[in-house]
Parts: C-alpha cells; structure tokens; sequence
C-alpha cells in the first residue's frame, strides 16, 4: 500500500476528545486523542501500511482499557469478570491481556481486594452461608488461597451463628420454641439453601434450645 497523507484533521463532533484523520485518498480514520499524541500525527504526515496497521492496533487497545475503565466505574471487577466481559465486546485476547496487566499494575484490578469487598456484601446483604458464598464466587475465578482468606475474614467480622439466628429471627423462630417437625424441617431446609452446614444449623438449634 503506498503510503497515505493527512491532508486534514477534525475533532469529532460527538466527542471532541477524539480526531478524525482525512487522507489525500479520499479515506478517514476516527483516532483518539492518546493515540494522535503519541504518533504525532499532523497535516501533511505520511502514514505507511505498517504504520497505518501500528495505528489501529493501539487504537484497539485504546478502546479495551477504556471500556475496562468505564466497567470499573459502576463496581469492582475480578480478573476473570474482566476478561469474560471485555471478549463479550469481541476485543482480542491479546489486547484483553495488555489490558488487564495495565489495570493490575496501577492497582484498578485487585482479586484480593474484590474478593473483601464482593464476599461482605454478599453475606451482609443476604446473610448467607459459606457453602452459597463458595458458589457465588465460581464465575470469578479466584485463587484458591484468597478466596479461603477471604472467607475466614468475612465469618469472623460476621459470625454463622449470628447470622443463623438473624434468619430465624426473622422467621420468628426464638429460644426455647417447639416447633412441629414440618416447621422446622422447612426451617432447616431455609438455612441449608442460603448455604450452612447441618452442623453449623444443629450448633444455632441446640444453643437456642429449638426442638
């Protein structure tokens, strides 16, 4: 491909921080504004092939820290959520991994601190268990060592007992009832979806005297 001149270039009218490069061919090129600055583009540069292709990559890889950037902006992400939904905007895998180095480097992606953060307003928001707690973190991928660190200091800042006994206290269940043995299966069963242990339930049961 010869080489192309820019023969004109125009801030976009949507979003100004972005530069649309005309060419003495007739072609144009929407660029953002990093990339412009960092090639130095100006009236009358010349852009060869390779050139041209250097361009849009890193304009490629603009776009992915940027749409990276603007998913952090509504809540934390893992590592995994990350790269599962920059590849939902079919960025290259490649690009999602630059992408994700970058983040981690300047601490934007943290696992350990996702994981703090994800696991308190799970248990706090739904009082649930750590077999449940377990499977909400699967989608995210986290190592092995953090997530159990993590869970250890989640359940010390909010203890299984304590939050069985929020459950049934919403239920109405309270020290010393009897209950008939439908009740308190169902009951029991409550517990066991939102993700505890028959002994964690059996410990909650027995200390408040439930029969």
């Amino acid at each position: 491909m010869p080489k192309r001149k820019i023969i004109e270039i125009k801030p976009q009218v949507r979003n100004p921080q972005r530069k649309t490069l005309i060419f003495d061919d007739g072609s144009v090129f929407g660029i953002s504004e990093d990339v412009f600055i960092s090639h130095k583009f100006e009236i009358g540069s010349e852009i060869s092939e390779d050139l041209f292709n250097e361009t849009i990559n890193d304009e490629l890889k603009n776009k992915a820290y940027y749409s990276a950037l603007r998913l952090l902006g509504y809540r934390m992400r893992s590592c995994a959520e990350m790269k599962r939904r920059l590849a939902e905007k079919k960025y290259p895998k490649n690009i999602i991994d630059e992408s994700i180095d970058k983040l981690l480097n300047i601490g934007y992606l943290n696992d350990t601190e996702f994981a703090e953060a994800f696991a308190h307003d799970k248990v706090k928001s739904k009082k649930i268990g750590p077999i449940t707690l377990r499977m909400e973190f699967i989608p995210h991928k986290i190592d092995s060592d953090i997530l159990e660190k993590t869970i250890n200091i989640v359940y010390e800042k909010y203890p299984i007992s304590d939050l069985i006994k929020q459950l049934l206290d919403k239920k109405k269940i309270q020290f010393g009832m009897k209950l008939e043995q439908k009740t308190k299966k169902r009951i029991q069963d409550l517990l066991k979806r939102k993700g505890f242990s028959w002994n964690e339930i059996s410990a909650v049961f027995n200390e408040l005297e439930i029969t």
